[in-house]
């Protein structure tokens, strides 16, 4: 019964903010900001000496297959580019471009706090580059955590070949270990954002519901994209486009409604 009356008040102050019309706007800046924030953490992964065909491999995997083709559609045209080492020395040009998203995530988290106006812009844009900066590493590390588990669950194949609970156990530790560095970011972007810097524990309740929404809104929205949606036959060569705005409309709203979720949290906190 509580857990349908916090419900229902999450439900109210959602629309009280404009929560769908504030992800709407979210959504339009992390389109703008998504491709300089790939050609970023491109130039990111070629510093690093890490394959970065292998990284949007596995980003295009857990897109919906229009948008995913899009993805690699954009990382051939980039590296096959004949200004190719323009990426590097270009590298804080995309780092500004891409903080744009995080910029209007920072706006977006404290509305739903009721906070307005609360930081000057120039420390919001320090803090929104730096955010750009933890996210990209963030992907790098689960990367790198993957290709690890793999490493590893081929030396544990060698080791015990007839063994089927093998790799069942390795791919359910990589993805724990995924969601663990996913939902400690999301922590620290509700933390960071926030101009009351509060406590990484009093965001986590939030972050927890951002990222399962993350997981099973995008799985569910895969599905439904590949196989019943014909988007392809009605937006024809655009269909990627749109179906990359869709998804990350989920994103966006995923993200606002765990923030406001921790917002009702620390306002009950407060009235006790």
């Amino acid at each position: 019964m509580r857990l349908i009356l916090f419900i229902v008040r999450i439900a109210k102050e959602a629309s009280k903010d404009d929560l769908f019309a504030m992800a709407g706007q979210l959504t339009y800046k992390m389109l703008v900001a998504f491709f300089p924030f790939l050609i970023f953490l491109i130039s990111l992964l070629g510093f690093a000496n890490l394959d970065a065909r292998y990284w949007m491999q596995t980003l295009s995997d857990a897109m919906p297959a229009e948008a995913g083709r899009l993805l690699e559609v954009f990382f051939d045209e980039i590296i096959n580019t004949p200004s190719v080492g323009v990426l590097s020395t270009s590298l804080l040009v995309s780092l500004y471009n891409a903080s744009s998203g995080f910029f209007v995530v920072i706006r977006c988290v404290n509305q739903t706090y009721g906070y307005k106006n609360c930081r000057n812009f120039f420390l919001n844009q320090l803090i929104s580059i730096a955010l750009v900066i933890m996210f990209a590493m963030s992907l790098t590390s689960m990367l790198l955590l993957l290709i690890f588990n793999d490493r590893i669950f081929a030396f544990a194949e060698s080791l015990m070949p007839t063994a089927p609970y093998v790799g069942p156990m390795f791919e359910l530790i990589g993805f724990l270990i995924c969601a663990g560095v996913l939902l400690f970011t999301t922590m620290m972007i509700y933390k960071l954002s926030n101009c009351r810097n509060p406590r990484l524990l009093s965001v986590m309740p939030g972050a927890i519901v951002t990222v399962l929404l993350w997981v099973v809104s995008s799985e569910l929205f895969n599905i439904y994209i590949n196989n019943f949606a014909r988007y392809s036959k009605v937006y024809g060569s655009i269909a990627g486009v749109f179906i990359l705005i869709m998804w990350l409309n989920i994103i966006s709203t995923s993200l606002l409604l765990g923030s406001e979720i921790n917002s009702m949290l620390d306002k009950n906190a407060e009235s006790q």
